[in-house]
């Protein structure tokens, strides 16, 4: 509200140490090291969540849909949708830690920051593209 009042409170099961809010405002992603939970913003409720024990994460985001959510995990890229009752999707950026990543607005490519080099990516297929 724009008066400043609290709507929701929503409850992470661990530390949250990322959030990212779905472009059409109806979903938020929250990652913190052990796991990735997904929200319904109208509710305030638990959507979906999936334990992921991993320390070296340096960002989340999520589709304009709010229905899948990108973390990175030291240099792999781990893919959750969300709406479904499968794990997610890990693929390997390189052999250096990920320092930050954007996707672009339709969720098909991300720009990847390594510590080394900068890359796109084809999210679909989990492929590097030559630039």
């Amino acid at each position: 509200a724009l008066d400043g009042t609290v709507i929701h409170t929503i409850r992470q099961v661990d530390h949250t140490a990322f959030l990212a809010l779905s472009g059409s405002g109806d979903s938020l992603a929250t990652g913190g090291h052990m796991s990735l939970s997904l929200w319904d913003t109208e509710t305030g409720h638990l959507k979906r969540a999936v334990m992921r024990a991993h320390w070296l994460s340096s960002g989340i985001d999520i589709t304009w849909d709010g229905e899948t959510v990108f973390k990175s995990e030291g240099g792999d890229m781990v893919v959750w949708d969300g709406a479904s009752d499968e794990p997610p999707v890990t693929f390997k950026v390189g052999g250096d830690s990920i320092a930050a990543f954007a996707l672009l607005p339709d969720s098909s490519r991300a720009v990847v920051l390594t510590t080394s080099e900068a890359a796109v990516w084809d999210v679909g297929r989990g492929e590097r593209l030559r630039v």
